[in-house]
């Protein structure tokens, strides 16, 4: 998988999750079985807010030609799915539903996915070398 088609995908999980955050926060919250006050849904929609930028700013860079730039987005985004895994696996063992596995398995895949072309990209810019 290339730089460009991960980020592709990635962004557009991230607008659509995002959208949704934001639209409808409850909805959202209680497929995971989880109900939060009012304040929590406020926090959950700027959390929406934070999903929706980060794939904003992911599709932009998707046509960069830079290796360098490539590799940062790429390390940030492992960073990034890789805490948001750990915290998801937290949420799992505090008793959440089985839609919180889906978040587990989905932020581990992008993290691999993330390392996998960040791995490609070095690899390629130590042969130019």
């Amino acid at each position: 998988m290339t730089f460009r088609i991960l980020i592709s995908v990635f962004a557009v999980a991230q607008v659509i999750g995002g959208i949704a955050c934001i639209a409808s926060p409850a909805m959202m919250l209680q497929s995971f079985g989880v109900d939060f006050p009012p304040m929590g849904l406020v926090i959950y929609q700027f959390w929406g807010a934070s999903m929706a930028t980060i794939g904003v700013q992911c599709w932009l860079v998707r046509n960069t030609s830079d290796p360098r730039s490539s590799m940062s987005f790429c390390v940030a985004l492992i960073a990034l799915n890789a805490v948001n895994c750990v915290l998801a696996l937290k949420g799992q063992a505090s008793g959440a539903n089985a839609m919180g596995w889906a978040m587990v398995a989905l932020y581990a895949i992008f993290a691999l996915a993330f390392l996998i072309v960040a791995i490609r990209l070095m690899r390629k810019e130590v042969q130019q070398q």
